[in-house]
Order: structure tokens, then sequence, then C-alpha cells
């Protein structure tokens, strides 16, 4: 984390007029945080999605030996 917060303090160590701040490293930090949260939650979706697909599958296939 602490590499995270240098990076994102890197852009605000320019010079930039008096009281602006172009990056906050530690809304950068939030910001990533969410993103790896939301794309953990796309995982979990797409394969409980494929594991259902599967067994519908498998129970149709199952369905037509009989």
């Amino acid at each position: 984390m602490q590499t995270l917060l240098a990076g994102a303090q890197a852009p605000t160590s320019s010079p930039t007029q008096e009281g602006e701040d172009p990056a906050d490293p530690y809304l950068t930090v939030l910001t990533y945080s969410m993103r790896f949260a939301s794309f953990g939650g796309a995982r979990r979706i797409s394969s409980e999605l494929r594991c259902f697909q599967l067994a519908a599958e498998t129970h149709r296939r199952s369905q037509l030996g009989r």
C-alpha cells in the first residue's frame, strides 16, 4: 500500500497553482480498492454462471440418455 500511496503522491509533487491538488493519494488508494472489489464480484458472478450452465448441460444430457 505504501508503494501505491507513493505513486499517487508523485503527481502532487509537481508545481501547480496554490491549493490545487491534482491527485489525492488516499482517494487513489480507495478507488483502486473499490475497483479490485468490483472485479472480484464480477469474477464470482461469471464463475457461478459457468457452474450453473455446466450443471444445466449435464442435466440435459442425462435426460437425453434415458
